[in-house]
């Protein structure tokens, strides 16, 4: 989530509708320029992304370089600038209803009103975004 753009007014108006599993949702410049300075030994700053509020807030995550370091995500091998930047990669293939249900947990857990108001929109989301 950390990559994640914040969500503008015009967004958030549509959060619903907002498509979090596709490639420009992410800011993948700044991903890369992070990879980059880890693997030359610089520390990075990495974005807070508020789930709740669709916004990178205060304090940002100082991450100090590694040998290993792991980077995981929905769409973290889409792009071959990132995947070039990898020794290794692993993918998880799952199938249409492990992301149900783990979108379903996300949500419930990340956003209160879920509970009240998303399961009636709930198999449209599932249908549009996850299989």
């Amino acid at each position: 989530d950390s990559f994640y753009y914040s969500l503008n007014d015009k967004q958030l108006e549509k959060v619903h509708e907002y498509n979090f599993d596709h490639p420009d949702a992410f800011n993948t410049e700044l991903l890369l320029s992070c990879m980059e300075k880890l693997k030359h030994g610089q520390a990075v700053n990495i974005p807070n992304y508020d789930v709740k509020s669709h916004k990178c807030v205060e304090p940002e995550r100082k991450v100090n370089p590694s040998d290993v370091i792991i980077l995981e995500g929905i769409l973290v091998l889409q792009d071959p600038r990132v995947r070039d930047l990898m020794n290794m990669k692993i993918f998880v293939d799952t199938g249409s209803k492990f992301r149900y249900l783990y979108w379903k947990d996300f949500l419930i857990r990340f956003d209160p009103e879920a509970r009240k108001t998303k399961h009636r929109k709930e198999g449209k989301e599932h249908e549009n975004y996850l299989i």
